[in-house]
């Protein structure tokens, strides 16, 4: 009965606001990173989505439900290829005479027809004739509570820093890793910070990879197989697992530790479900696991599991590689979704950027900005996961005392109205507390719905959640000069 009660429950927790419900990047383009999500994956629009001040906001769910087919827009010839400016929907540009696609363009120029297709090749295979070039968009939806997949950009305008490396040199290291990996077959330490989803087949999204010439890398363990693909040229790694891949994983790179741990019995189906639409051309992504890498595990358990905030599931270790795979039921009895922290070798790296230098960066970049509990914030703060934990037993007064105490930088604001709560009262969506904490190896986890408890602030709290130029309430201009 109680693996039945747990198995029940991972379905439930694979929401926005429900448990560990989003990961949020870091990126140098997030609109193009939200152009990528929303054409090549079962990926919606998430509120707010836009353009602002001090950067972009390229916010995105997954889809809870099939999503409908895309609107493909065949053009004359003379059509122009120009960046597409939507947040609501994705485009990908075909041009005939060429045979190349391009992920978030659009084409501007005299439209001859415009008809349905499930995918950009569906699209490109209807420009036909008089057709130049086609423009495939992807129908306009509603939002879904579906796990969020969240790509922030600030700009020079903001005064929040970076450090001593800025997103495009970062983004820029993982291109050189990801080259590597594709030329020589060698696994990268990178490719452990990754947002990973189960799905019914791998094959009819490869066959869209492919046709559009997105590379992606291919991993086989166990009896599973994963995909890793890169949105745009950002930081975001999305892996995806399934049981069912053909001719694209005949490549696939062995790999001798689990990306997800079946316990105590469970099964694809007893934890994802039926899984009935491998046959779609978008089948649906069902959060299985967030990953990080770290150059030090004993460190991170300090904070995770000593701190009392995951569960450990299961560690796994062999040639000097180290898995621990948690739960943060602890924090919240929703928050059931897996996470893993990877440790391995220096070496197991290509380029300077090892993952111990990567940590420095942001953790330098955290003691600087960070000038107190709610004022300063840096870019690399937005390298987060995300949990909800309604009705949690800790507080933001037993978790910024439990950072205090490991050293380790935070940052408070309101989530909503964010009114003190009686220990005995429920909070609702919207209310509470909002905490930015950075682990041990300088990424960091965002726990919203948090009660005050003892927690006393410096002075008031700012509510800056989506605001890129916030920096939260701090004394005087002066407070901030050094950055």
């Amino acid at each position: 009965m109680l693996a039945y009660v747990l198995l029940a429950a991972v379905a439930r927790a694979q929401q926005y606001g429900n448990g560990l419900g989003k990961h949020t990047y870091s990126v140098s383009q997030a609109h193009a990173a939200s152009q990528f999500l929303m054409t090549m994956l079962p990926v919606q629009t998430d509120y707010p989505s836009k353009a602002e001040s001090c950067g972009q906001l390229g916010r995105t769910r997954v889809a809870v439900a099939p999503v409908p087919n895309g609107t493909c827009h065949l053009h004359a010839q003379g059509a122009a290829l120009a960046e597409a400016t939507s947040y609501a929907v994705g485009s990908v540009a075909f041009v005939k005479a060429t045979g190349e696609y391009s992920i978030g363009s659009s084409l501007i120029g005299k439209e001859l027809s415009a008809a349905t297709a499930a995918t950009p090749q569906d699209c490109a295979a209807l420009c036909s004739g008089a057709c130049a070039g086609a423009e495939w968009v992807t129908a306009p939806t509603s939002y879904t509570n579906g796990f969020g997949l969240h790509a922030v950009h600030v700009n020079a305008s903001s005064a929040r820093p970076y450090g001593a490396m800025s997103n495009e040199q970062v983004e820029d290291a993982l291109t050189v890793k990801l080259d590597a990996v594709r030329a020589t077959g060698a696994y990268d330490a990178f490719l452990d910070f990754t947002t990973g989803f189960w799905v019914a087949s791998l094959d009819r999204l490869c066959a869209t990879f492919d046709a559009v010439g997105q590379r992606y890398v291919v991993l086989k363990w166990q009896t599973y197989y994963s995909v890793i693909v890169r949105a745009a040229s950002s930081s975001i790694l999305i892996e995806l697992m399934s049981e069912t891949c053909a001719t694209a994983c005949d490549a696939a790179l062995p790999h001798p530790h689990a990306r997800y741990v079946f316990r105590d019995g469970a099964t694809v189906a007893s934890v994802f479900g039926a899984l009935t639409d491998k046959d779609a051309a978008k089948p649906l992504l069902h959060a299985a696991r967030v990953s990080w890498p770290t150059s030090n595990l004993t460190r991170d358990r300090a904070f995770f599991v000593d701190g009392g905030l995951a569960r450990v599931l299961d560690r796994d270790a062999g040639a000097g590689v180290a898995v621990d795979t948690y739960d943060f039921a602890k924090l919240s009895e929703n928050a059931i979704m897996q996470f893993q922290l990877v440790e391995r070798p220096a070496a197991n790296t290509t380029g300077p950027l090892t993952v111990a230098a990567w940590e420095t960066v942001m953790l330098d970049t955290h003691a600087a900005a960070l000038r107190d509990d709610v004022c300063g914030f840096d870019q690399w703060m937005d390298h987060h996961a995300g949990l909800a934990v309604r009705n949690s037993t800790h507080t933001l007064g037993s978790l910024a005392e439990l950072a205090e105490r490991l050293g380790l930088k935070y940052h408070v604001n309101k989530e909503g109205h964010g009114r003190r709560l009686d220990e005995a009262e429920d909070l609702e969506w919207g209310s509470g507390y909002a905490l930015y904490v950075s682990a041990p190896n300088g990424v960091a986890l965002s726990i919203n719905g948090l009660r005050q408890g003892d927690y006393v602030p410096s002075r008031p709290i700012g509510s800056g959640e989506v605001d890129l130029c916030n920096m939260g309430t701090c004394p005087n201009a002066s407070f901030l000069a050094a950055l």
